[in-house]
């Protein structure tokens, strides 16, 4: 692809964007996994065996009239900027990033669905969804999987279900991870006692990290199994913990803010006060300054204030995302951080809510 084309998928897949948004739940991840029956692993094939494989797959998309229209990207080392930017778009994993002259990557044209070849299994099909619709994360990775079934048999085993690259992921290969807002819970439970009790239950809680930097605030639900248990049965307990952390969650808001409103509200409007006059912006300042204010809007405390925007400025407040925006390398990226963050709330700020539904 050229430039051009890149930009325009960069648009595409600028999900932070939306109105859409939920106050609890930032985004949720679908990931499943296939692997060829007759081929071994992508770590073990060799250069010649790669090239065969992404060209037998390139071939098989070019001759259906659907998959045709997906977008691909043969990984150089000249793609490296366009997938870092993906990858601070939350919507690929910096594992990604290693040896990619090995993998391809293919886009489809209507939604945040993502095709990985060779990392780490032959097959990894990825979408990105705002909200906690687990479902239609599902169909959407489903509709790639069967058509390339078709063409690929997978390796399957009776008992053990799909061949997977790592041994917690046999059976369904399917993993789901919401990222999931949850300050206040974790102050008022016994984050160790929490935890043991989703996974008794088949789910894990732990904090969210990206790139080795934790999100203050965030936390990752996910399918502890994926050994036994069918798609539909993955699914429902997902959307039952996130359904109950979800309230969980806004019970725990609402008592603090009854309680002792004041000492809760501060901190938001020192958060907002920070990012709109600080000259200098460290990465994790923005982190979790932003992540106060998405609190704060959820409380209806900042009503020129969407989701959205914080989301937004979550992405463009990133080193490959700022460096789009200037030409001096040598200008600081903490006073480019912050001189971008500012500007685009105080925009948003004098927009008002029903402007930038707009």
């Amino acid at each position: 692809m050229n430039q051009k084309e890149l930009d325009s998928l960069l648009l595409q897949y600028r999900w932070y964007t939306s109105k859409d948004t939920d106050p609890i739940v930032l985004f949720c991840h679908a990931e499943c996994n296939r692997n060829c029956e007759d081929l071994p692993l992508p770590a073990k094939m060799d250069l010649a065996d790669l090239t065969e494989f992404k060209r037998q797959v390139t071939l098989s998309f070019s001759q259906d009239p659907f998959f045709s229209s997906w977008n691909h990207l043969s990984c150089k080392e000249s793609d490296n900027n366009f997938l870092t930017l993906l990858n601070e778009l939350f919507l690929l994993p910096s594992s990604f990033l290693q040896n990619i002259y090995r993998k391809k990557l293919y886009f489809s044209p209507l939604d945040n669905t993502l095709l990985f070849l060779l990392h780490e299994n032959h097959f990894s099909f990825f979408n990105l969804e705002i909200k906690d619709n687990l479902e239609a994360a599902f169909l959407q990775l489903l509709a790639v999987e069967r058509f390339l079934e078709k063409k690929f048999p997978y390796a399957y085993h009776p008992r053990y279900g799909y061949f997977s690259s790592r041994y917690s992921e046999l059976g369904t290969a399917l993993k789901f991870r919401i990222v999931m807002h949850l300050p206040f819970l974790m102050r008022k439970v016994n984050y160790n006692t929490l935890c043991h009790k989703f996974l008794g239950s088949g789910i894990k809680l732990v904090p969210f990290y990206w790139n080795q930097v934790c999100y203050p605030g965030l936390y990752v639900v996910e399918n502890a199994h994926t050994l036994g248990m069918k798609e539909s049965e993955i699914i429902t307990l997902m959307e039952e913990a996130v359904s109950s952390l979800k309230v969980q969650e806004k019970r725990a808001r609402l008592q603090a803010f009854e309680s002792d409103f004041l000492s809760h509200y501060d901190p938001l409007l020192r958060s907002l006060a920070v990012l709109r006059s600080s000259c200098l912006l460290s990465f994790k300042e923005m982190i979790t300054h932003l992540l106060n204010i998405r609190t704060g809007i959820e409380q209806e405390l900042f009503p020129s204030l969407r989701i959205s925007d914080i989301n937004t400025c979550l992405c463009l407040g990133k080193p490959g995302h700022l460096e789009l925006l200037t030409s001096d390398k040598k200008e600081d990226i903490n006073f480019l951080r912050s001189q971008v963050i500012s500007q685009y709330l105080e925009e948003a700020i004098g927009k008002g809510p029903e402007e930038t539904e707009e």
